[in-house]
């Protein structure tokens, strides 16, 4: 089967009709959205890839990051848009259990908890100093150029961060 991963950032403008044309085309049998916070402007096309037999699964990271009213209704929002999807994914029980106050979420059917694992190559880390790391977008909202500053005036101990996102050159240059 092929997949496809929603990457468009959460801001733009969605276009649904383009990406589901996209599906259709590709003979996509099952759709990953890897943003749940994408979920809500994408719901009706969600139920017409549902309507036509097209397999979803969305993974969940973490509930919102703000916990003010609006962070609140995007995850209500969220919660909302479930109904159509196949699979829910959480990348631990911790994340799982913080959506378990979401009804639609509790009457899913099939949800899973999977866990993120990361591995390095040992031979390129320096055991014998204490290893820090940071496991994230490296974006600005995530800060990496904090960790990248502290790593620099921190002589005992190394820093390793593994990621992507648009600050991933800049951040390998500088540090």
């Amino acid at each position: 089967e092929k997949v496809i991963y929603d990457s468009f950032p959460v801001h733009k403008l969605k276009d649904s009709e383009a990406l589901y044309d996209y599906i259709i085309e590709k003979k996509i049998d099952f759709v990953i959205w890897g943003i749940a916070m994408n979920l809500p402007y994408y719901k009706p096309l969600i139920r017409r890839l549902k309507g036509g037999n097209i397999r979803q699964c969305v993974i969940f990271h973490s509930l919102s990051i703000s916990r003010d009213l609006r962070g609140r209704l995007m995850e209500w929002l969220i919660s909302k848009s479930l109904i159509n999807i196949d699979h829910l994914v959480f990348v631990s029980k911790y994340t799982d259990y913080s959506w378990s106050k979401y009804k639609t979420k509790k009457k899913h059917h099939n949800h899973h908890v999977i866990y993120n694992p990361i591995n390095i190559d040992q031979t390129s880390v320096n055991l014998d100093k204490n290893r820090v790391g940071f496991v994230g977008r490296l974006s600005v909202e995530k800060q990496p150029e904090v960790f990248a500053k502290i790593s620099e005036i921190d002589n005992l101990n190394k820093y390793i961060a593994w990621g992507e996102g648009d600050l991933l050159d800049d951040l390998r240059n500088k540090y």
